[in-house]
């Protein structure tokens, strides 16, 4: 199946989630570049929570709008977030959106989720090459994940490899007993039969991203689901 032409074409600098420690400034460029037939004003704003607002100290969304003749490209358009002095560490979620209701009504709103990632002041600044982690579904100490006791929770651990080199990856959970997590690696397509539980850490490419999937489960959970088991097994006998 083709994909949709868009007529608006968006390029984002940097790409992906951005780092900062508290205090610090953080600059987004967006270059627009009309593809379209027809000249079109182009408008650029964010959709934010609550919570990204007190990160930021934005009382509303800072916007810009863009006239642009049909195949012209915009200049460098830069925002600017200055994470609050305060700030705890943790994933702020954000999304930009460009919009051209009068000129592509059909082809827009686009949005463009992305995150800012709050780090502690002694940890070491993000280098260009060094991979990135996030967690989804996201988290922060003012948007904690709510655990249910009577099921698993499962969490998607979100790995960039920005490295010229091909990387392993394995997550631990150091603080946790065995008993208490499950993690599952991504088959690599390259097992024999009923060996992909051995596959014990995400390979990487150069410039690519993958997935690590883990499953908190306390021994309440896995108490409850034995005696669930049980029970059913002691019906089925007696129906029997």
């Amino acid at each position: 199946m083709q994909a949709k032409f868009n007529p608006l074409q968006v390029i984002i600098n940097p790409p992906g989630i951005q780092f900062g420690m508290p205090g610090d400034t953080i600059e987004l460029y967006i270059v627009v570049i009309n593809q379209g037939n027809q000249s079109a004003v182009i408008d650029l704003y964010f959709v934010f929570d609550e919570v990204f607002q007190n990160l930021t100290g934005w009382s509303s969304s800072p916007r810009e709008s863009l006239a642009l003749a049909s195949g012209q490209n915009s200049d460098e358009v830069r925002f600017e977030f200055q994470i609050a002095a305060n700030a705890l560490p943790g994933t702020y979620d954000y999304t930009l959106v460009v919009d051209s209701p009068l000129h592509y009504p059909q082809d827009t709103p686009i949005t463009f989720a992305n995150q800012i990632k709050v780090l502690l002041k002694e940890q070491t600044a993000i280098r260009v090459n060094d991979p990135t982690f996030s967690i989804r579904p996201n988290t922060n100490p003012n948007k904690p994940l709510i655990f249910n006791p009577s099921e698993p929770l499962q969490v998607e651990v979100i790995v960039d490899n920005r490295s010229s080199l091909v990387d392993r990856f394995r997550l631990s959970c150091p603080d946790l007993d065995d008993d208490w997590f499950t993690i599952n690696y991504p088959a690599t397509g390259f097992e024999g039969p009923g060996l992909v539980s051995d596959v014990t850490a995400l390979e990487l490419n150069p410039a690519t991203q993958g997935q690590i999937l883990l499953k908190f489960h306390p021994p309440g959970i896995l108490l409850r689901e034995a005696i669930r088991r049980q029970s059913a097994c002691i019906q089925k006998t007696l129906q029997t």
